[in-house]
């Protein structure tokens, strides 16, 4: 049985018999005696997922937990990509070098001049929180106890900690929440992939990042096109 998954994640709760893999972060369905398993190899798992997943499906379930078999040949980069026209246009303006962390400082540089503000990017394009990685408890109490920003997140319905989120879409990072007008967009993909990541530089390196994940893979190809706005993606780009 062949199937796509939105991330490395799934693709392991899916090798590992879970029925419902894409919901790894809540609850992926994986009873003690599965069915019989119909997927048998995930390819290209990332080791983000390889550090947060696997060791905890070897112990919940090591009789059926997924198994590293090797590389696939090539090392792969994933983190926050810029568009070489938008950092063209900083450098050739202000000498300002987007590419480097510290130029989004707040206090020293105006960034944001040279991105669209992420609240006009249409709400249908995007993913609402509530179906993200930002619901995903263990990352959310990760990113407090590491930033100690305990005001970007929320205790949600069920009593589970959650990120805060704003008008549904997007995180806001502790120096731009106030004034929305000052962050900057970064957009993702999947079921959020990054997400978390992405927290906690903002967080740590001061940067006004507004964070948000795109509604489908169509929207992740086409958006990049028509607004300026820093993204996750990886290379090699295969």
């Amino acid at each position: 049985v062949f199937g796509p998954g939105d991330s490395s994640s799934s693709g392991l709760y899916a090798i590992a018999g879970c029925s419902h893999p894409d919901d790894y972060h809540v609850d992926p369905g994986c009873n003690a005696q599965p069915d019989p398993v119909a997927k048998h190899l995930a390819f290209e798992i990332w080791e983000t997922a390889m550090i947060d997943r696997l060791d905890a499906l070897q112990q919940d379930f090591p009789t059926r937990a997924p198994m590293k078999m090797g590389d696939v040949g090539y090392t792969g980069m994933e983190t926050m990509f810029i568009r070489s026209s938008i950092r063209d246009a900083a450098y050739n303006g202000k000498g300002l070098p987007l590419e480097f962390y510290l130029s989004y400082d707040l206090d020293w540089h105006e960034s944001r001049t040279y991105f669209d503000d992420f609240r006009s990017i249409p709400g249908q394009r995007m993913k609402p929180c509530n179906e993200t990685l930002l619901m995903e408890e263990t990352d959310i109490k990760h990113y407090v106890k590491l930033t100690q920003d305990t005001d970007g997140a929320v205790v949600g319905l069920q009593g589970k900690l959650q990120a805060r989120c704003w008008n549904d879409f997007w995180w806001l990072a502790p120096t731009c929440r106030d004034l929305p007008e000052q962050c900057v967009p970064v957009v993702t993909g999947g079921n959020g992939w990054f997400l978390y990541l992405f927290m906690q530089v903002a967080a740590k390196f001061r940067m006004p990042l507004a964070i948000g994940t795109v509604a489908g893979w169509k929207d992740y190809l086409e958006l990049p096109r028509l607004y300026d706005y820093l993204m996750y993606w990886w290379t090699p780009d295969i």
